[in-house]
């Protein structure tokens, strides 16, 4: 979830293909108004599609996007209460509405305001399992998009489940009930700094059917 105040928000804008789905990358996103498109920030989409910004007012707030190519769009969505992600579709076309997506100079505060491009989806990729000497088991994790943390459960709600900082092998400790086959739930969480406050996403859950040893 962002982190937001009375005052202001993190918001991110991934860009999607109508046609296959896939991230849009180099694609211009400008926030602000219909009088002032760039007024809260501009910026380009990184290879996942996804362009983050900060300190975006509390409200909703005007989304331009437009590439080369592509139809541009225009839309109002709120920043308040909304998603880690807001997911814009665009379709192969001729560009209407424009989006010029240059870093500018604020003349008042003397800043340089914009967006970052961070790499997503963030995700698992894929897992394979092996004892470990304490009586759990570790699991080489291949992943995309940098996670900082993750955390695994045979519950898919994650109930008490905590947070461990992220390596490639991911670990889980087995229980005393823990006997013949299940399955284990994992998910990955990535925690940016964006304009000196936390923004995180959520990968979706990854499952993985694991048979425990005898004791």
């Amino acid at each position: 979830m962002f982190s937001t105040s009375a005052q202001s928000a993190k918001l991110g804008v991934r860009v999607l293909d109508a046609n296959s789905g896939l991230p849009v990358p180099n694609a211009s996103v400008c926030l602000g108004t219909a009088s002032n498109p760039t007024l809260y920030g501009t910026g380009v989409t990184g290879f996942g599609g996804v362009a983050l910004y900060d300190n975006v007012p509390d409200k909703s707030v005007l989304i331009t996007v437009s590439k080369q190519n592509y139809r541009g769009i225009a839309l109002q969505a709120p920043v308040s209460g909304s998603n880690v992600i807001r997911d814009i579709i665009v379709t192969e076309g001729l560009s209407s509405k424009k989006c010029r997506a240059l870093k500018y100079v604020d003349l008042k505060q003397g800043i340089t305001r914009g967006a970052q491009s961070v790499d997503w989806p963030l995700e698992i990729t894929a897992l394979s399992y092996f004892p470990s000497g304490d009586d759990g088991y570790s699991f080489l994790s291949y992943s995309h998009g940098k996670p900082t943390h993750y955390r695994v459960s045979t519950d898919p709600q994650f109930t008490n489940a905590e947070w461990k900082d992220y390596s490639d092998v991911l670990h889980y400790s087995r229980r005393e009930r823990d006997k013949g086959q299940a399955t284990l739930y994992f998910q990955l969480r990535k925690s940016v700094n964006v304009g000196g406050g936390q923004i995180e996403a959520l990968s979706k859950v990854t499952s993985q059917l694991i048979v425990f040893s005898d004791s």
